[in-house]
């Protein structure tokens, strides 16, 4: 079976060969990681956070460890990915890197993979690969794919892998944790106002309301990703300030919570706002809320700490946590619209509490604004 075959014939896989690259001839495959749109120093800055590991995820499972897992004579094969990034120049690598996330999900014997960091394969952007590592494979990875055109399917089936190679439980795991994502040390500079005290009232609130759950503050920063991920495998609620944490929900159990707050960084007030919706709503099928905090758009002298920070009141929380337990997310996400700014119904169903039943179509370009809802 080819890796460019399959379900999604119009993707296209490798940069330096066609795509009748059959995985499954071999027991070890070298490959590069190439980002064809995206500059070196846009590469180097979002690769040791999050950033393009998410379409790097899904690539590399569409193209290589699905068609693997496919072989008609499935074995053990190993993979050589990159340990770092190659430098401007071409010469050389860099530190770790983000995809040391794509080593816990896909290794272990429930993928039949065991991946291998090495130096003799790069990630880097534009073509740098071709001089780099001419014998390896160049996965193209296009980051513009990932929220609109990820295959459900394949989402779900990246979650079964991962949550075998920690040791989840086939019939699914218990969803029994309230997590609150801590910022204080988020490598975006994000932070939550008053998160201790937002701690404790959501503590307080989870024993005395739901006391069939735990509360957990998790700081992932300093948690090993194989733990992020158990954590994430039991979390019936996921609340976090908006941010690339929330990408952790791919990995939470069906029909789980995603509050998503916002007010730190202008753009969770712009087209960004929608990602998480579209991923965790849309694509992964949890509920999705958002959040409203603080409004500062602008970054000023006297707005600095402002700009960097998301104020919301324990009891404004509180009351979209209870709401969202209670099952009136409907109503919770037009009055997060209404604080958004938006109003036309498509733009609404974009950030759906829950995947809608009936598809609303765009508006027509300069057609008429009547009709919105209020």
């Amino acid at each position: 079976m080819a890796a460019g075959s399959g379900e999604r014939p119009d993707v296209h896989c490798w940069d330096n060969t066609d795509d009748n690259v059959d995985v499954c001839a071999s027991d070890s495959l070298h490959i590069a990681i190439q980002y064809p749109r995206s500059t070196m120093a846009n590469v180097e800055a979002k690769m040791f956070a999050y950033g393009h590991i998410w379409s790097t995820l899904d690539t590399l499972h569409r193209c290589v460890v699905s068609p693997l897992r496919a072989c008609e004579a499935p074995r053990a094969v190993t993979l050589h990915l990159p340990a770092g990034l190659e430098r401007a120049d071409g010469c050389g690598t860099g530190g770790r890197n983000a995809l040391h996330e794509v080593v816990e999900i896909f290794n272990g014997s429930y993928g039949r993979l065991q991946i291998v960091q090495s130096h003799d394969t790069t990630v880097c952007a534009e073509r740098c690969c071709n001089a780099a590592t001419p014998a390896a494979l160049q996965l193209r990875v296009v980051d513009c794919c990932l929220f609109g055109e990820a295959d459900r399917a394949d989402l779900y089936a990246v979650r079964r892998l991962a949550w075998d190679n920690i040791g989840v439980p086939s019939t699914g795991q218990v969803a029994d944790t309230v997590v609150l994502l801590s910022n204080r040390n988020a490598s975006s500079g994000r932070r939550l106002h008053d998160e201790e005290g937002l701690s404790v009232a959501l503590r307080r609130y989870v024993a005395e309301h739901q006391p069939s759950l735990r509360f957990v503050l998790a700081d992932t920063s300093a948690m090993h990703y194989r733990d992020e991920l158990r954590l994430l495998s039991r979390t019936r609620m996921l609340i976090s300030v908006f941010g690339s944490s929330l990408y952790g929900c791919r990995f939470m159990p069906q029909d789980s919570y995603v509050l998503q707050i916002h007010g730190a960084l202008k753009n969770d007030r712009g087209f960004d706002a929608n990602l998480y919706s579209g991923m965790c709503g849309r694509q992964m099928g949890m509920r999705w809320v958002g959040v409203p905090g603080s409004q500062v758009m602008s970054q000023g002298p006297s707005e600095e700490e402002d700009y960097w920070l998301a104020r919301v009141d324990a009891a404004t929380l509180l009351e979209y946590v209870d709401g969202a337990f209670a099952g009136n997310g409907d109503a919770l996400h037009l009055r997060f619209a209404r604080w958004m700014n938006v109003t036309d119904e498509y733009s609404i169903t974009q950030m759906a509490w829950r995947t809608p039943e009936v598809s609303v179509a765009p508006p027509e370009k300069g057609a008429s604004t009547a009709g919105r809802l209020t």
